[in-house]
């Protein structure tokens, strides 16, 4: 049996661009310069999920499942506030309607490329032993590559 090897969340990298890549695969979206978003202390988890179709029949008592339309997720970034470009981008990315580009890379080398709108930046105050942070919310919406519907493109850094 192989070893598979883990890594910690330490050294995570993710970052925002603005702009549409010119092709929509990992050598478009990496041509894409990225502003680091910057002490982030939770970026939470992200992945695609399908709705569950169940049906009944007469004819047997088991449900039959299939999987539905997918949703891409959702990246839930806590933050300490501290004027990074990256953080400055995204609270700006709240009063568009656009999708923006999203990269993440963990310091194994695996790299995940999403698209996604900026729908919440809300401030924590805390209390006296606590950083003023804030929470970045960005719904992960699907693209096409070609024919392909996709909810990230993983590369390699």
């Amino acid at each position: 049996m192989a070893t598979v090897n883990t890594t910690t969340a330490s050294g995570t990298f993710i970052g925002i661009a603005t702009g549409d890549p010119a092709t929509f695969d990992e050598t478009g979206f990496s041509a894409l310069t990225y502003q680091s978003i910057g002490k982030i202390t939770n970026a939470g988890e992200f992945g695609k999920t399908f709705e569950l179709i169940t049906n009944k029949y007469l004819s047997q008592r088991g449900q039959e499942k299939r999987k539905g339309t997918f949703n891409a997720g959702k990246l839930d970034l806590t933050v300490d506030i501290k004027g990074e470009a990256g953080q400055a981008a995204c609270e700006a990315a709240l009063e568009s309607d656009d999708d923006f580009n999203f990269k993440i890379t963990f310091k194994n080398g695996v790299v995940y490329y999403v698209r996604g709108q900026v729908t919440s930046f809300t401030k924590k105050i805390g209390g006296p032993d606590n950083m003023i942070a804030a929470t970045i919310g960005i719904e992960l919406n699907p693209f096409f590559d070609g024919d392909d519907e996709l909810a990230s493109v993983k590369g390699t850094a």
